[in-house]
């Protein structure tokens, strides 16, 4: 997948995407996405490449599809990222409110169904745990099946799949899970970075 001259990317997902960005600012970013928007200007400042920010913390898949017709109709994007589900799975052990693997596949699907009518260029980062904290790997439980779920609908609608669970697994057992994440979910500097690189690796400036 290529950034074309004029290209229009948005950012969406849940706090890993948010990243604390102003809710205020058009071009509000933040995270990861900050990084690759600099590594874009730095490195084809007339492409007049656009990049915005629309992640919300705390959203799970159905919050997300509930608002995102809005935000294609007003960015008109001609790129598409996205980076969510943890979510779908944490609630399940912080407050007992699981999202059946059924449901999560259903506004998945709903979701890819959405964005294909403004643009085919859709990459997905797959969500993630870093082994910062062992009692949270039980969530594997949970996620893996969501992943493999994720994984086949990827496939379905032609999105270029980023497989960052094993890149950031291979990473922690070389530097330590804690220079990533300070809480195996939200990401550290390094852990930005990470994503931010792995995105620029398939997505060609």
């Amino acid at each position: 997948m290529t950034i074309e001259k004029g290209e229009r990317i948005l950012f969406n997902g849940d706090s890993i995407t948010d990243a604390g960005r102003d809710r205020n600012g058009l071009y509000s970013l933040s995270g990861y996405n900050k990084m690759i928007a600099d590594t874009i200007d730095g490195t084809r400042p007339d492409a007049g490449v656009s990049c915005y920010n629309r992640g919300i913390s705390g959203d799970r898949t159905t919050d997300l599809l509930a608002r995102l017709e809005g935000e294609l109709r007003e960015l008109k994007p001609t790129m598409f990222s996205l980076l969510i589900g943890i979510n779908d799975v944490w609630r399940k052990y912080d407050c007992n409110d699981p999202t059946p693997h059924s449901v999560y596949a259903k506004n998945m699907d709903a979701i890819f169904s959405t964005v294909k009518a403004y643009t085919d260029k859709i990459v997905i980062l797959e969500p993630f745990l870093v082994a910062t904290e062992s009692a949270k790997l039980a969530y594997y439980e949970d996620l893996m099946p969501k992943i493999v779920l994720l994984r086949a609908l990827s496939a379905k609608y032609r999105a270029l799949y980023i497989p960052l669970d094993g890149l950031l697994a291979a990473a922690s057992v070389e530097n330590g899970a804690a220079l990533y994440s300070p809480d195996g979910i939200h990401l550290a500097e390094a852990g930005n970075r990470l994503v931010a690189d792995a995105f620029l690796s398939r997505v060609r400036v």
